[in-house]
């Protein structure tokens, strides 16, 4: 990209031109963010975040703020073995959050207490890490077809293989379908027991979480989760004008999807970048875009 001479702010861009690399394999951005290559980089592995934040000379580029975004995981409530919600709910049982992240993120994400981030709606519950021994107890088993979203392919592999350890051992058996979440897909809902995915917000509200998501008709996951009482509250949130309303309605469809155990929210994205010492004008941001990068300059 180049400067654009008629931009609407004077003086911007600061930067001649500006080449954005997509696509590369997280080992050949970790080795070009070394050698100079690319003067920004994420998209690593939490190992590769690890090392570069242990780098004798470039430990200090590392910069983070709280993502609006949710990774979960979202159970088929209306085919198949999860229609029932005790199995649900011990499935849910079977997974520690902060163990997750300590185990398989590090610095990539925080333990998640709900579907919508505490940047955007606040919450006043504890940290939910114990896990239940009463599904472990039975002699139940469990086949579950699994659909992940392809980050869980690349960044997040480690949480899949952790959850499917986590499983396991309690008595689920996970087939992971080739089908990824974030492709078209023509799946029948009836053959989809899981959905391991991600989610960014939109816009900074709780409503592009609830509604972009969990409406029946219109959520990517609605489908699966979706149900009419969740409907009517995310209608009533878009009409409510009291932030103070709007929040208790969208702790009130938190509270159902824990308590019909609907989705389980796994963790919170911190957003983050590392930038090389000479890059001047950098600010990771809250929303989309997360990099003024008309403000970025080398400095020579």
């Amino acid at each position: 990209l180049e400067p654009n001479p008629d931009y609407r702010i004077p003086g911007l861009p600061r930067c001649e031109s500006l080449q954005i690399s997509l696509g590369v394999p997280d080992t050949a951005i970790l080795d070009g963010f070394k050698n100079g290559t690319y003067s920004l980089a994420s998209s690593l592995s939490s190992a590769q975040v690890h090392e570069l934040s242990e780098h004798p000379t470039l430990a200090s580029c590392y910069r983070e703020v709280p993502g609006l975004s949710t990774c979960f995981l979202a159970m088929n409530a209306h085919f198949g073995a999860l229609a029932d919600p005790d199995l649900r709910k011990k499935l849910s049982q079977a997974i520690a959050l902060d163990r997750l992240v300590v185990q398989a993120l590090g610095r990539h994400g925080r333990p998640a207490q709900g579907l919508i981030p505490p940047d955007l709606l606040p919450s006043s519950s504890g940290s939910r890490s114990s896990v239940s021994d009463e599904y472990a107890t039975t002699k139940e088993r469990a086949r579950l077809r699994l659909l992940r979203h392809s980050v869980f392919e690349s960044t997040y592999r480690d949480v899949e293989d952790y959850l499917v350890r986590c499983l396991g051992a309690v008595g689920f058996e996970i087939e992971i379908l080739p089908e990824r979440h974030d492709d078209p897909v023509d799946l029948d809902v009836s053959q989809v027991d899981l959905v391991l995915s991600w989610w960014s917000a939109d816009y900074p509200d709780p409503d592009s979480f609830v509604h972009g998501l969990l409406h029946s008709k219109e959520g990517d996951i609605g489908m699966f989760c979706g149900t009419p009482e969740i409907d009517r509250l995310i209608h009533l949130g878009r009409e409510q004008t009291d932030p103070r309303d709007r929040q208790d309605i969208y702790r009130e469809i938190e509270d159902l999807l824990s308590r019909g155990a609907l989705l389980l929210p796994l963790f919170h994205e911190q957003s983050y970048r590392f930038v090389r010492p000479e890059v001047q004008g950098f600010e990771l941001l809250l929303r989309e875009p997360a990099v003024a990068y008309e403000r970025l300059w080398i400095k020579s």
